[in-house]
């Protein structure tokens, strides 16, 4: 009787142990922190005020801060961050986007050509662009960050951008993405659109092939 009395503290004894050793390791395997997830790193792009030239009546350092407002728009959720810069020399604009981190620099350039006529500003920008040398800005500076901030852009919406547009108003948007260091071209284009009708919004679906393009040049292997 005593020998079955010592069997059965030692098996319970071990009962205990296993018991005891099985919930300290199911603690340690809740309590153990999942990895985070990995995060892209932020591509960060300088932009500059857009250089514009208007129909009559338009406001053009509005009208260049909401097309700089909008690019943002397009490209939230994605890893890029829009960096405004002041600078008005191409030179200082490189220097100033070096300074805050940029990898890029963003240059756009909008016309706005009336059907009776018109400007005539791309003849002179076209060799500027050519080269992938930043444009300046225009007008005053916008406080703040870009992307996602109720900015001087903020006030200007699509729909407001569009009130003095004309049918058959036509508008050309020439953009280029260089390196912030070295001015390497990564991508640019020239885009041209005719408003069919009076206040037609034909900026925003340009915009829109500007933010494509370049999610698609940041983001290629």
């Amino acid at each position: 009787m005593r020998n079955l009395s010592i069997r059965a503290i030692g098996f319970f004894t071990l009962l205990f142990a296993i018991f005891s050793a099985t919930s300290l390791f199911a603690q340690e395997v809740l309590q153990k922190p999942e990895a985070a997830p990995e995060v892209a790193q932020a591509v960060r792009i300088g932009v500059p005020l857009p250089k514009g030239q208007f129909s009559e009546g338009v406001d053009g350092a509005m009208m260049s801060a909401g097309i700089r407002d909008l690019v943002s728009q397009y490209l939230q959720g994605s890893n890029i961050e829009l960096v405004p810069l002041e600078a008005k020399l191409a030179s200082a604009l490189a220097n100033e986007a070096q300074e805050k981190g940029c990898n890029y620099i963003l240059s756009i350039a909008v016309t706005q050509k009336k059907s009776s006529g018109g400007f005539g500003m791309f003849k002179k920008i076209a060799p500027v662009l050519a080269s992938a040398t930043p444009l300046a800005g225009v007008g005053g500076n916008v406080a703040g960050q870009v992307a996602g901030q109720v900015a001087q852009g903020a006030l200007y919406s699509a729909a407001n951008m569009s009130s003095n547009t004309k049918s058959k108003d036509t508008f050309t948007l020439e953009y280029a993405l260089v390196s912030a260091e070295g001015g390497a071209v990564k991508v640019s284009n020239s885009l041209k659109a005719k408003a069919n009708s009076d206040g037609e919004d034909v900026i925003s679906p340009m915009i829109e092939k500007v933010a494509e393009a370049i999610l698609t040049a940041t983001t290629a292997k």
